[in-house]
């Protein structure tokens, strides 16, 4: 049922939230590799991912047992102190720890801010929903590097960045506080992890956009960690340029994901903007590995190419699939969730390989080619129109 009033509260969460996580999305890879070395930045996400996963199994364990409110502020006042500790802390096992929580509070919190937009959306406007809420989001993440860039400038001062993702916190607890207080929980459904498994065995269509939308997080584990390394570690750009160019890359969410939902919802479906979206992110992606020439123009220029790309799979498949479940579905939600520290668990150990045997440009054409293993399941969808 469509609740107006909790959807614009939903999407002033999420935006304050998403520009709190997006200030430090790509500086978290640099900053990792100047605590601890960049041969063991591969090895902290690998970890972090592998406890996002156990904590994302436990989700609807928690949210029965004290609800989503209260789960979400809980995981907010955490995700508070752990970012204040990466702005002062010091000792690396301490970095460490906070860098872990505040990695995997990053998605927990994302978790139950679907729940919320779930319960107020209603399946005929969920391509409309989704496209304002991503639109909100979208717009925290084109934002955040011209303010990564203005703060960082030349300088590697990461700790300014961690102190003001840790500021934006507090607006989102303040609204979640006096606007969700009395948010009245559906009943939800208690499902073992075999269940989830044998349900993704059995409904084909849920397996399918699963595919893609894991396709997608593996282009996102790879090269959020790794293009802000190349760019700046391997090309020589500064903080400012990486932030021009990140700021025109991810454009395409911005301009693309709104009208894309609302054409899903009354005209074409989903499978063929996933299908020609999955086509040109491969494409843009392997590109990539040809362009040395360390020109802003150019670069900027193929990463909104991949965007474009991305943000029809990103989308299409989160339509799609919170079409055909609704938010009593907590297990399939978190499975769904569960992609994306699954992919960056492979992702910087897939990327670690690479680069240990070819130059790490040649990253981007293989990384192109597995992005293309997901449109035979993908061309197998029931579209929805």
């Amino acid at each position: 049922m469509l609740n107006r009033s909790q959807l614009k509260t939903t999407y002033s969460i999420g935006f304050l939230f998403a520009l709190h996580g997006a200030l430090l999305v790509y500086i978290n890879s640099s900053f990792a590799a100047q605590a601890i070395g960049e041969n063991a930045v591969s090895i902290l996400y690998t970890v972090a991912s592998i406890v996002s996963i156990l904590l994302l199994i436990a989700l609807p364990r928690l949210l029965r047992r004290f609800g989503n409110y209260h789960t979400t502020l809980t995981f907010l006042l955490i995700e508070l102190v752990a970012v204040i500790g990466l702005a002062v802390a010091h000792l690396p096992v301490l970095l460490i720890l906070f860098f872990v929580a505040h990695n995997v509070l990053i998605r927990a919190v994302s978790f139950d801010i679907d729940i919320f937009l779930e319960s107020s959306s209603s399946d005929g406007a969920t391509g409309g929903i989704r496209g304002i809420f991503f639109t909100f989001i979208n717009a925290a993440f084109v934002l955040s590097p011209l303010i990564v860039g203005l703060i960082l400038g030349n300088t590697t001062r990461y700790e300014r960045l961690y102190a003001l993702a840790s500021l934006i916190t507090i607006p989102v607890l303040i609204i979640l506080m006096m606007r969700l207080r009395k948010y009245r929980d559906s009943k939800y459904e208690r499902v073992s992890l075999l269940r989830t498994i044998r349900e993704l065995s059995v409904y084909a269509n849920v397996r399918r956009i699963m595919i893609a939308q894991a396709a997608l997080r593996f282009f996102y584990a790879v090269m959020v960690i790794y293009s802000p390394i190349y760019l700046h570690n391997h090309l020589g750009f500064s903080w400012g340029a990486i932030g021009t160019i990140f700021t025109i890359m991810l454009l395409p969410f911005v301009l693309l994901e709104l009208p894309l939902g609302k054409i899903a919802d009354r005209w074409l479906g989903e499978k063929e903007i996933l299908v020609l979206g999955l086509l040109t992110l491969a494409g843009a992606t392997g590109v990539l590995s040809f362009i040395t020439a360390p020109s802003i123009a150019l670069w900027a220029t193929a990463l909104f190419m991949t965007r474009v790309g991305a943000s029809m799979i990103d989308i299409m498949s989160e339509t799609y699939f919170f079409k055909i479940i609704d938010e009593t579905d907590t297990h399939l939600i978190g499975f769904f969730r569960i992609l994306d520290p699954f992919a960056y668990t492979i992702g910087p150990i897939f990327a670690g390989l690479i680069i240990y045997f070819v130059d790490i440009k040649y990253l981007f054409v293989i990384l192109g080619a597995v992005i293309l293993l997901a449109i035979p399941s993908t061309l197998r969808l029931q579209d929805t129109k």
